[in-house]
């Protein structure tokens, strides 16, 4: 590993989204959203890290912030280290109760609850108001240390802001890219297809809307406004990547997510899919029982390279929680690719999996 190693962990946290960027030579890292605290610190813990640069919340949808609060709260007596920074587009409160009832990644939580996981992060805010900023109209984040000139911000600049949230709170989402000496990465929360063409738009970010991985938008959603599938071959061809992971849940309610031309335009095209959690598109109805086969090969991988396999108590993990380290080149630590494959995709789900072949 050298030092211009930068590391890219999707943590499997269900259906939402929880990543760590890192540097481990420097030992300091960004958080991108975050739905589970406790999986977030015991990351950042087994790998040693003594700085977190900020907390980016992409939008503030549930299954993107819902233990934001808990992470800020308890980083520093369980790291020794504060956050430095929150980095998130607030929500104006005249658009409160509309970002409310545009949340419908967590249809099973009432809308009081909700209002009370943005409610705990107002109040964290209004207490450390240092602490708090936006992205600018520039690419650069608003973050201290080695990591600044490591990510750049997309999407959206503050002029585009209003028209992305017109169009849906998802498409506000924040999009960064991750680069590295010779790849990059695409981060790319839920933005969808309306969104997109916003980012396209912006002559200043357009030509750096490509990466060599791609977390694939709203957990493999990509449809219009009208719910009609959306073009995939075109934005797979526009982004280039040639690994893509999909942050997904086995247990979801009143959605059903990846959609199925999604995954059959990843198929066309060959390239290297990973999802953190496998569902009934893999594996039917009894998809749960397949965790008691896939949870000990997992678990075995990442002992067999020192790693934890960092997996929750629900859900059929897949790949799992999922480690890239990007440098000259993409490299997969976790899950080891030929394992996981041969293991897992085509022995527990066998013809069922959605993986190009």
């Amino acid at each position: 590993m050298s030092d211009g190693t930068i590391r890219i962990a999707f943590l499997d946290v269900g259906q939402g989204d929880t990543i760590v960027i890192s540097l481990p030579e420097q030992r300091e890292a960004v958080v991108v959203d975050c739905i589970d605290a406790d999986a977030v610190l015991e990351y950042l813990k087994h790998e040693k890290i003594s700085t977190v640069r900020a907390l980016i919340l992409t939008h503030l949808h549930a299954d993107h912030y819902r233990e934001a609060t808990a992470f800020l709260d308890n980083c520093e007596r369980q790291l020794g280290a504060s956050c430095e920074k929150l980095i998130l587009h607030p929500i104006p409160e005249k658009e409160l109760p509309l970002a409310l009832s545009d949340d419908h990644s967590e249809a099973n939580i009432p809308s009081a609850v909700k209002l009370k996981i943005f409610e705990q992060l107002n109040c964290w805010m209004l207490r450390n108001h240092r602490l708090v900023d936006s992205p600018h109209a520039s690419v650069e984040l608003p973050i201290n240390g080695p990591l600044k000139q490591r990510i750049q911000f997309l999407h959206p600049f503050p002029a585009f802001l209003a028209s992305a949230r017109a169009a849906g709170f998802n498409n506000s989402s924040i999009v960064l890219r991750v680069i590295a000496a010779g790849v990059s990465a695409l981060l790319t929360g839920d933005i969808e297809p309306v969104g997109w063409q916003l980012l396209k738009r912006n002559s200043a970010t357009a030509r750096l809307a490509k990466g060599d991985v791609l977390k694939f938008p709203h957990h493999g959603a990509w449809k219009k406004p009208n719910g009609h599938p959306s073009n995939t071959h075109a934005l797979l061809d526009e982004v280039g990547a040639k690994t893509i992971v999909i942050s997904v849940g086995t247990e979801q309610k009143h959605y059903n997510h990846p959609d199925a031309h999604v995954f059959k335009a990843i198929r066309e095209r060959n390239v290297h899919l990973l999802c953190t959690e496998a569902t009934k598109k893999c594996g039917g109805a009894r998809v749960l029982k397949s965790r008691l086969k896939t949870l000990p090969k997992l678990e075995a991988q990442a002992l067999s390279t020192g790693r934890s396999a960092f997996i929750p108590a629900e859900g059929c993990p897949c790949a799992g929680s999922i480690v890239i380290d990007l440098d000259s080149s993409v490299r997969i630590l976790q899950p080891d690719p030929a394992k996981h494959r041969n293991e897992i995709v085509h022995k527990v789900f066998s013809k069922r999996h959605q993986c190009p072949d």
